[in-house]
């Protein structure tokens, strides 16, 4: 195994990834300047395989090598769905792509919404979505039937139950109950319950007071664990840890601070931080005051941190990706320019020095792109140092490789589709089809 750091070479991350595009909206924005935040450091070389317009400066450095200096297991599946149930798997090493039509074969269980893979069961488990119930289907293109393994059947129209989530062991199952007033996706008041998979009857509510984020809390990655936000008993946005199988739940943030509202949450591989993202209580087109804070909180007791967020972001969208040693945190977030127009920027932090190491903003993107760019639609890692990503292009049909190292974009699609996608999920896989340990 090559253990230099950077290399170019297709490596992914195992751990779980996300997109939600029904969930958390696509994000087309515009251009900005680029701001050089790391310091003491050298001038990148020339770009080996990408051309830069001559109206392009680069302005950041070359980062720390000891930050991203770990060995890395490939993975090198790129599983592909949209809403029509189409899977396309990419093998990143040979750029082979097989498609599977699920549509006949899923027909019966509603939208394929999402994919994960369980160590309790073969091939992916899918999230679906018919008249309003949410449901989990075992199934593999390739081997046998499908499988309902858990439903959120819609017992009463005033409460509806979203999200669920099952636990990487595959015994709990934790979900979103709405009340008050509904929204399309969120709701006045979100609450946390969670269920045994082989006891659905006996349910327990982990959250009281409506401060759970719209899709659920984030099991560790042992399964021990689950953290959700909800309010305390003054009213404040607080981070809580409940123990399983005890239900032992522990506070562990004190916020003081009554403009935020619950956003993302994720655990780092290792298990010992959690990063929490808290937004403006207010809808990004009606912000006149940016803020939106991320935080990483440490369930053991350690000191938490707020992350060094420039003061003009609005937003931060909801995919939050761990590097595989739980040392580097990617995020996107929007803020508006000097014309008031949506912009993004994708931001890669060293949590350990809790430093901004690289900020790309979109400008300087779509300047390395001599077609039409669109903005962004979709972003996901494609090693595990998270060095390098994969940006999918507003058109949702390209999805382009960039290189944080070396801050340059192949100009050539490695993932083309003939028509557009309304891309759904993308994730990451060491095998074609996930298939259970021995």
């Amino acid at each position: 195994m090559n253990s230099q750091p950077w290399i170019n070479k297709q490596a992914p991350v195992h751990w779980t990834v996300v997109l939600l595009a029904l969930f958390s909206g696509l994000l087309f924005l515009s251009s900005c300047t680029t701001k050089d935040f790391y310091e003491n450091t050298e001038t990148p070389s020339s770009p080996s395989h990408a051309t830069f317009p001559s109206a392009f400066t680069p302005t950041f450095k070359v980062m720390d090598e000891t930050v991203w200096n770990q060995e890395s297991e490939e993975f090198q599946f790129v599983t592909i769905i949209d809403v029509n149930q189409i899977l396309n798997i990419i093998n990143l090493q040979t750029g082979g792509q097989k498609i599977y039509d699920l549509s006949e074969t899923l027909e019966n269980f509603g939208a394929l919404i999402s994919l994960s893979e369980n160590k309790t069961f073969c091939g992916y488990i899918g999230l679906f979505i018919e008249d309003g119930e949410h449901r989990l289907i075992q199934f593999s293109p390739v081997e046998g039937n499908p499988v309902e393994i858990f439903r959120l059947s819609q017992t009463t129209a005033d409460s509806p139950r979203w999200s669920p989530k099952i636990s990487p062991d595959g015994q709990y199952i934790a979900y979103v109950v709405f009340s008050g007033f509904l929204g399309y996706d969120w709701a006045e008041f979100q609450n946390i319950e969670v269920v045994r998979l082989d006891d659905v009857e006996h349910v327990s509510q982990l959250s009281s007071r409506g401060g759970t984020w719209k899709q659920g809390g984030e099991w560790s990655p042992d399964s021990s664990k689950i953290a959700f936000t909800d309010y305390d008993q003054n009213g404040f946005l607080q981070v809580f840890v409940t123990s399983l199988p005890g239900l032992e739940t522990q506070q562990i943030s004190s916020l003081t601070n009554r403009k935020l509202k619950p956003a993302n949450l994720q655990w780092s591989p290792e298990g010992s931080k959690v990063v929490v993202v808290f937004q403006n209580q207010q809808p990004i087109e009606e912000i006149s005051d940016p803020y939106a804070e991320v935080w990483i909180f440490y369930p053991a007791g350690d000191k938490p941190q707020k992350l060094p967020l420039p003061s003009t972001n609005m937003f931060i969208g909801d995919q939050l990706y761990w590097s595989e040693d739980g040392r580097m945190l990617l995020m996107i977030t929007a803020s508006r320019d000097v014309n008031h127009q949506l912009v993004s920027s994708l931001y890669w932090f060293d949590t350990e020095k809790n430093q901004l190491v690289v900020s790309v903003k979109e400008g300087e993107i779509s300047s390395m792109i001599t077609s039409d760019w669109f903005g962004i639609a979709n972003f996901f890692p494609l090693t595990s140092d998270l060095s390098e990503i994969a940006l999918v292009r507003g058109n949702n049909q390209d999805v382009f490789r960039f290189n944080a190292k070396t801050r340059e974009i192949d100009p050539t699609p490695f993932v083309q589709f003939s028509e557009p996608l309304l891309i759904t999920d993308i994730r990451i896989f060491k095998e074609e089809i996930p298939h259970c340990e021995d």
